[in-house]
């Protein structure tokens, strides 16, 4: 059985020997400054300081493996912790040296420097090695990806000219200027003028045009105008070129042909009418057709046959018609064709 001291004890500077904290399943209710107990529920041994609880530092468990944090118990007592630097598998402090490359992050195209986004997100590189394609829209393409799309696009690489006696070698796109005319590019092949392009269609070899011409097109920047003996390009018409007849260069649309044929007034090249009084046997016709080359026929107009009588063309506008007996009153149609 405890005693109970209602006065404290004084050991005078001599050991507690073998002494034991007073042990608790629960804290106590009302703990006094400087009382201690251990709590057997959690296993902590308490300290009551300026009317706070506080846990006692008990032991220091380090675990397994490589920690970044490691405890030391000394002899007297103390205990030293220690960090280690991180690694490629561990955790820990930065050692100086990973700080300086840190510092030294820019920007900037520098060797052996970290990359950091300047104020506007941009970084700046020498060259940058993209490893794959990518397929979305804001991917950086790499040169195999660029070269894929841009192959078979045109290639500007300079001019030739006219007088050259071969095409120059050339890859699928590759486009040479005419930049000198020449009367039969390539040894034996067409003639060329300034401004004209000169376009590779298939991987060719150099060499005159019949033999590597089929690589080549040739493109006529300065076609000339087309006549009845050169191939070319065509000029239309004016309607008053059409109306004046006398242009024998530029083309005729079908409207303005029209226009032309509706502009020409008709001009009649025939007469007819009806002769006969039962008296005259000589009657002259008055036709009006200004023709000495005109043809006379006559017609019963009683029985609609053709009859004969004696024609002579008299004038350019008549014609005089002579019958053996008189034609009854306007028995006989005349038609005069000019």
């Amino acid at each position: 059985m405890s005693k109970l001291f209602l006065t404290p004890i004084d050991l005078n500077g001599l050991q507690l020997l073998n002494g034991v904290i007073h042990n608790l399943a629960a804290d106590p209710g009302s703990p006094v400054d400087g009382q201690p107990w251990l709590n057997t529920t959690d296993n902590s041994l308490r300290v009551r300081i300026n009317g706070v609880t506080k846990d006692l530092l008990t032991d220091i468990a380090v675990g397994a493996g490589t920690p970044a944090l490691t405890a030391t118990n000394n002899a007297d007592g103390s205990v030293t912790l220690n960090i280690a630097d991180a690694d490629a598998t561990d955790s820990g402090l930065m050692s100086n040296e990973d700080k300086v490359i840190l510092d030294a992050a820019t920007a900037l195209a520098t060797p052996d420097t970290l990359v950091i986004r300047d104020a506007n997100g941009d970084i700046a590189l020498n060259e940058g090695t993209v490893a794959t394609v990518g397929a979305g829209s804001t991917s950086i393409a790499n040169r195999a990806f660029v070269e894929g799309l841009v192959t078979g696009l045109l290639d500007f690489k300079g001019t030739v000219s006219g007088a050259d006696a071969q095409y120059p070698v050339g890859l699928v796109g590759d486009v040479h200027i005419v930049g000198t005319a020449g009367a039969t590019y390539a040894t034996d092949g067409p003639a060329v003028a300034v401004g004209d392009m000169i376009v590779c269609i298939a991987n060719s070899a150099a060499g005159i045009d019949s033999v590597v011409g089929g690589n080549w097109n040739i493109l006529e920047r300065n076609d000339q105008q087309a006549t009845e003996t050169v191939l070319g390009i065509l000029k239309l018409a004016t309607t008053a070129e059409v109306t004046a007849g006398t242009n024998d260069t530029n083309a005729v649309t079908p409207l303005k042909l029209q226009q032309k044929i509706n502009a020409i007034t008709a001009v009649s090249a025939k007469f007819a009418g009806d002769i006969g009084d039962a008296a005259a046997t000589a009657i002259v016709v008055t036709h009006n057709l200004n023709d000495l080359d005109v043809v006379v026929q006559l017609k019963s107009n009683t029985t609609d046959d053709i009859v004969e009588a004696d024609v002579d063309i008299t004038s350019v506008n008549t014609v005089t018609i002579t019958f053996a007996a008189a034609p009854a009153l306007n028995d006989i149609r005349v038609v005069v064709l000019g």
